[in-house]
């Protein structure tokens, strides 16, 4: 199949390919939410283009990203995962990339990080004096959200399952429900019959917070009562049972307790005003091109 160009930045070209390559890491990692593939794809595309530009201007620049820098950071991420290099690279062909394509993926987000410290965050600075005034107009940012402390037990469903493969699913998952419900204590049923990570915990999940967890399981468990079991909840990776143990309610922290958080969100607000101007600067001394083929 013909590869389509998706845009031009200063002649250089975003492919289609490119765009699908990202959307589809991006389901993997479960950061796309409430958005349909089309309106992810111009989300995407828009991040390149901003992207490219950047990386262009470094370039310009003469900053350059060394390979030690690149290794480092590969290094960081696969042993914070426990994995030797071979195991690394398996996991990023499962995700449909390979070694040399995460590697200048990677030389290319340091080359972002680099840009955009140098040009806007030293650009960017905030007194302390100012956070009072700032937490009393905005309180409602500072609001703790109300957690739950659950656990989970999970049946997997493969991609692409019958309608047979998913009730057998559906089906087991009752039974083990109905075993919970006739005194077999929850994490014990968790650990013999769970196929997800949290199982050698008996399912536990910790405190979750709302929007922590994909959309399905989010909404059950924040509607549940401490002590209660779910019926059987479909998401992305197969059926689950929910119990939700605790139930935390917001709380909105005094001024001195959120201080720092006060100062945090302050100077990211303010980032983000002044890379929006200085990306704004750059597309106007730039052409960019966006391809019918990619709307």
């Amino acid at each position: 199949m013909v590869d389509r160009i998706a845009a031009e930045v200063n002649g250089e070209i975003i492919l289609q390919s490119e765009i699908s390559e990202r959307l589809f890491q991006m389901k993997s990692e479960g950061a796309i939410k409430n958005m349909s593939d089309k309106e992810a794809e111009q989300s995407i595309l828009n991040s390149m283009i901003e992207d490219r530009l950047i990386i262009q201007y470094g370039k310009d620049k003469k900053i350059k990203i060394e390979e030690k820098e690149i290794t480092d950071r590969i290094d960081q991420v696969r042993l914070g995962m426990g994995t030797d290099i071979d195991q690394f690279k398996l996991l990023l062909k499962g995700q449909g990339l390979s070694f040399e394509g995460y590697k200048k993926m990677l030389a290319d987000r340091i080359m972002v990080q680099t840009v955009l410290s140098m040009e806007v965050r030293s650009q960017v600075h905030i007194a302390p004096e100012s956070a009072r005034e700032y937490y009393d107009a905005h309180k409602e940012e500072f609001i703790i959200p109300g957690t739950v402390k659950a656990r989970h037990i999970l049946r997997m469903l493969p991609q692409g399952a019958s309608a047979k493969e998913d009730k057998a699913v559906l089906d087991k998952i009752n039974e083990i429900r109905a075993e919970v419900l006739d005194g077999l204590k929850f994490s014990a049923a968790a650990k013999v019959y769970s196929q997800g990570p949290s199982a050698r915990k008996g399912g536990d999940l910790g405190y979750v917070e709302p929007g922590q967890m994909v959309p399905a399981f989010d909404k059950v468990v924040f509607s549940l009562k401490p002590g209660e079991i779910s019926e059987p909840v479909k998401t992305r990776f197969g059926y689950h049972l929910i119990l939700v143990e605790e139930r935390k309610p917001s709380e909105l922290p005094p001024f001195e307790k959120a201080r720092a958080k006060v100062l945090d969100k302050m100077y990211n607000n303010l980032v983000k005003e002044v890379r929006s101007e200085w990306i704004t600067s750059l597309k106007r001394q730039a052409f960019i091109d966006k391809k019918e083929t990619s709307k």
